[in-house]
């Protein structure tokens, strides 16, 4: 019966298909100012139905090339989350002017999605991505792996204002967006993970992009590089700010008011439901081209 089931969900599946491939063809179409071409961002729908709809006996580890990668997952549907958070939609997409070859310092790197974005802008590059959560973080080596990233450095390590071990929640589900330090956001899972300052891992030679999405840790972060006073080769963060994670705490304000003092110019987007009791913000801060006293 179970296998009835299943031949019938495929041939299900494979008379959908070609309106499927239609409707993510207009999805695309309608993404203003896209990098990436039609062609190699629909390639990437047309592999994650075949493998995760059709040929799913077939095809049980969870991965799909994006952009030449060849990235691994959690699952097929997380997959498709991040490929279309960060490369349809483009998340990270910053209009900052930047020669040379860049560091990416990536907070909250899950399985790495964003430094592959990173690497298709600047393929000369190089990253360091920081990652607590054990079982992401196998999947993020993996991924580095697989693609002989060999500039680019993982590090097991949560981000905080102090070094040492803190409990650390997350879900059952291996490459867990929300892993966090509360346990209202992480989930009902925990282990203890090793914490350290972002602070250690910015070189005053490199021109830095950071980005943080560190799961309400983010102000933790901030204040920490901004008492190091190790700030200033960093050029352009994306930020991540989540709102109410625990008691109502604010944390946006302070972070707000902490990327000033680094001397950092801000733009914010924001969607948000009245029902939802988190809120999650994005930061941009950049440095001010027209402001001397930014440029190092």
């Amino acid at each position: 019966m179970r296998r009835v089931v299943k031949i019938a969900a495929i041939f299900g599946n494979c008379l959908y298909f070609p309106f499927y491939i239609l409707g993510q063809t207009l999805k695309i179409l309608s993404v203003k100012d896209r990098t990436f071409s039609l062609v190699s961002l629909l390639r990437v729908y047309i592999e994650y139905f075949l493998k995760s709809k059709i040929l799913f006996v077939f095809f049980r580890t969870p991965m799909l090339w994006i952009k030449g990668f060849k990235v691994y997952g959690g699952s097929y549907n997380s997959l498709l989350f991040l490929f279309e958070e960060i490369f349809l939609f483009e998340e990270y997409k910053f209009s900052f002017p930047i020669d040379g070859h860049p560091t990416f310092l990536d907070c909250g790197a899950n399985i790495g999605m964003a430094t592959l974005y990173f690497f298709t802008i600047f393929p000369e590059g190089k990253a360091s991505l920081f990652e607590p959560n054990p079982e992401t973080y196998s999947i993020l080596e993996k991924n580095i792996s697989a693609n002989n990233l060999n500039n680019a450095s993982p590090f097991q390590l949560g981000l905080g204002e102090e070094e040492g071990e803190m409990e650390f929640f997350h879900n059952s589900f291996k490459g867990s967006f929300k892993s966090s330090i509360f346990s209202n956001r992480g989930g009902e899972l925990s282990h203890t993970v090793r914490f350290g300052k972002l602070s250690n891992y910015v070189d005053s030679d490199d021109f830095v992009i950071c980005k943080i999405d560190v799961e309400g840790s983010e102000l933790k972060v901030l204040s920490e590089l901004l008492r190091s006073k190790k700030f200033n080769p960093i050029q352009l963060m994306l930020i991540e700010a989540h709102n109410n994670l625990e008691n109502n705490l604010e944390i946006v304000g302070p972070a707000l008011q902490t990327v000033k003092e680094m001397g950092f110019s801000y733009k914010i987007r924001s969607n948000f439901s009245y029902n939802e009791r988190f809120h999650d913000l994005f930061i941009y801060a950049y440095r001010d081209q027209n402001d001397e006293s930014n440029l190092a």
